[in-house]
């Protein structure tokens, strides 16, 4: 079987990178139509990309993020433009741009004519495909409510799952006294980053514990304010690094730190933070929420209420004083991770979907 990976999609997004790697690694060949041109530009190398294969697989898929690809690619793999049968088009929608873009990030003001257009977007884009990829059923629920969606058979999930090549377990060679709080991420307003800060503040008196904030973004130069304000001494902002190294940082932590922000979003995703940091076998904190509940539960990952620094301090003082819980809770985490989400099950999971499409009719 061959597949047509096409868009412009992020090479190195752990998504995309599970996905084609899963496919490969189950036997599929994938043909890659990208292009990453600035502008219109890429509308039209992909165009003509796609016209030289346009006879050579199967099945398309059209990576994340590719809302503004769907109608290229639509319109590519029509009769009326390619001269043959259209083939199947998997669309991994992963995320709605409306939902990121304004009600997560806040980067658009709500019913503004960019917030419009994100919501367009979204709801133009998911009804062209064969089939819609998203993360969690707590995302597939929202989408479905939100855009209409009344087909839900037609949207299947897929778990994010992780670099492999990057996060695996690896030995802690550190032997000082330090009791390592790690969080890595992009600095955004759903992360809930303030949370961690005051929890913080709170444990300042516990002088062996460091809290490790890798990253920057969005909020990055509110976050840095507020830790000043607050006068913390016991928190190291390292900035954003390189990949390798961050699997490095989480391999010396002892606890590892997902999302706790408030934003309705952080009750649809299992951040990719969580995958990471049990691939490497370390006990992990995070928001309770729906959708981190579809793949674990309190013996796996230790949960608090979003948005709740009381409540993060005590866990992390209970997870701080009982070594064989933190490490019960890792290995149980990694366990089920690796029966869940490789990145070979993944593609086995997309491979079997494509099959079930090749020679039917679109849904």
């Amino acid at each position: 079987m061959k597949v047509c990976y096409f868009g412009w999609y992020n090479l190195k997004d752990p998504r995309n990178v599970v996905l084609i790697e899963g496919l490969r690694k189950n036997g599929v060949e994938v043909i890659e139509c990208h292009d990453t041109s600035p502008g219109l530009r890429k509308f039209f190398k992909l165009f003509f990309k796609h016209w030289k294969i346009r006879n050579s697989y199967d099945a398309m898929v059209v990576g994340f993020l590719g809302q503004l690809a769907m109608p290229l690619a639509v319109l590519v793999n029509s009769p009326l433009i390619s001269f043959r049968r259209s083939k199947p088009i998997v669309f991994d929608a992963f995320l709605s741009n409306y939902d990121t873009n304004v009600l997560s990030r806040q980067r658009v003001k709500k019913g503004s004519p960019k917030a419009i257009y994100y919501w367009l977007l979204d709801w133009f884009s998911m009804r062209l495909g064969d089939v819609l990829l998203f993360d969690t059923q707590e995302h597939i629920n929202y989408v479905s409510k939100e855009f209409g969606l009344k087909n839900k058979s037609r949207i299947k999930r897929i778990f994010v799952g992780w670099r492999e090549d990057v996060f695996q377990p690896k030995p802690k060679t550190r032997t000082d006294n330090e009791f390592q709080v790690i969080f890595h991420g992009t600095f955004i307003r759903s992360q809930g980053i303030e949370f961690i800060l005051q929890a913080a503040k709170n444990l300042e008196s516990h002088s062996d514990i460091k809290f490790i904030l890798i990253g920057n973004g969005q909020v990055g130069e509110e976050m840095f304010a507020l830790a000043k304000s607050l006068e913390l001494k016991n928190v190291e902002f390292p900035g954003f690094i390189p990949l390798t190294d961050i699997a490095d940082r989480v391999a010396q932590a002892d606890l590892c730190l997902g999302l706790f922000g408030t934003a309705g979003r952080i009750q649809r995703v299992i951040p990719t933070k969580v995958f990471e940091c049990a691939a490497m076998c370390r006990p992990v904190i995070t928001a309770d929420a729906p959708a981190v509940r579809e793949l674990f539960d309190d013996e796996d990952v230790a949960f608090v209420p979003p948005g709740d620094p009381a409540a993060l301090t005590a866990a992390i003082l209970s997870l701080k004083a009982d070594p064989d819980l933190r490490e019960r809770m890792a290995e149980n985490s990694y366990r089920k991770l690796v029966a869940n989400c490789s990145t070979i099950g993944a593609g086995r999971q997309l491979k079997e979907l494509i099959q079930s499409l090749i020679g039917k009719k679109r849904i």
